[in-house]
């Protein structure tokens, strides 16, 4: 494992609450999703494996994303219990991802964590056997970072009292790669993580001039 030496748990509050039956993940879309210096990369846990690798929908040139879960011996993973899901972690340790990510020591990231869960003590009535020693909501902690700003942008719950939790996270300088981790006494259903290494304004602008001229051309030639 990695060594945890800057991590900043915070929690994260339910916002609002918004009956819908959708069971997939669809936040709303970054504006810089797929491009340059960009990463993708989605697990569905629908099977019992604890390192999973992520779906095949996963985009990230800058190498394979690691997830590990640590969960409660006596609640691993689950098929065929939990309505509205078709394979569930319920945690009782911690989800641990470690995105690489572009190298280049660029300003800031942006990370935009997709999660879909469901509270095992409030909304389950307890049914569930378990180590209640964290909250009923996400705890998210990435590292490392020298300063990090956090908040949920988005929430949805649906008639099972399934959530989908957008959190947008930005951190300052880009690391090459991040540790992130999920906590919480939740059932874990589906996790999308995004991240995009912004440049540095003079990059911007470069590109920007770049696609103008690239118009100009195309209306020279029309």
């Amino acid at each position: 494992m990695l060594n945890k030496k800057k991590i900043l748990p915070l929690f994260i509050f339910v916002l609002a609450l918004v009956a819908t039956s959708s069971g997939t993940i669809e936040p709303p879309e970054p504006w810089w999703r797929g491009n340059e210096g960009t990463t993708f990369q989605e697990w569905s846990f629908s099977t019992p494996d604890d390192t999973p690798e992520p779906d095949p929908t996963v985009d990230n040139p800058y190498g394979q994303p690691l997830l590990k879960v640590d969960y409660h011996p006596d609640t691993p993973w689950i098929n065929d219990e939990i309505p509205g899901a078709l394979g569930v972690w319920a945690l009782s340790g911690e989800i641990d991802i470690v995105i690489p990510n572009r190298p280049e020591p660029n300003p800031y990231k942006e990370i935009w964590i997709t999660l879909r869960w469901k509270a095992t003590i409030d909304e389950q009535g307890g049914e569930l056997p378990y180590d209640q020693f964290l909250p009923d909501e996400p705890l998210i902690a990435i590292t490392p970072f020298d300063y990090m700003d956090m908040s949920l942008d988005y929430e949805e719950v649906d008639a099972q009292l399934w959530h989908k939790s957008v959190y947008v996270a930005t951190i300052w300088p880009n690391p090459p790669k991040e540790w992130i981790t999920i906590k919480g006494n939740i059932l874990v259903d589906s996790l999308l993580i995004e991240t995009y290494c912004v440049p540095e304004p003079a990059t911007i602008a470069i590109l920007t001039i770049g696609g103008l001229w690239a118009i100009r051309r195309r209306k020279f030639k029309s």
